[in-house]
């Protein structure tokens, strides 16, 4: 006579198992699924990014530099483009406030004494000078 706990025990392990089964194939179409979804938009994006370096009159370093200095002067003091002339990398029109073709200009401050430079006019200056 077979025992109705053995049974049950072993029913419910064939119900974890095909369970079991279920549910991975299911994180496998979830996953595909996500997939399918992203490549379009990857290719679309890679598409870009690579048409953009491929119009960029720059070489690919400088090109980056480039867009790395859109948001402000600072910026473009740290990627090492300021000043930067019109048609230059790292020149941007709403960085060029006296509209001269220079943007990210050293700033002149002006004190009782006179003109003074900031740290970049006196590094200019020190250059300069013999």
């Amino acid at each position: 006579m077979r025992d109705p706990e053995v049974e049950a025990r072993k029913l419910k392990l064939r119900f974890r198992a095909a369970t079991a089964r279920i549910e991975r194939a299911q994180r496998r179409r979830s996953i595909a699924h996500h997939l399918l979804r992203a490549v379009p938009v990857l290719v679309v994006t890679l598409g870009l990014v690579v048409g953009g370096f491929m119009a960029s009159p720059w070489a690919p370093v400088a090109t980056v530099r480039h867009l790395l200095a859109f948001p402000n002067c600072a910026s473009a003091r740290l990627v090492g483009l300021a000043p930067a002339r019109r048609g230059e990398p790292g020149y941007y029109s709403r960085h060029d406030r006296d509209d001269d073709g220079v943007a990210c200009e050293p700033l002149i401050r002006w004190s009782n004494s006179g003109a003074s430079f900031g740290d970049e006019g006196r590094r200019a200056a020190s250059a300069l000078t013999p």
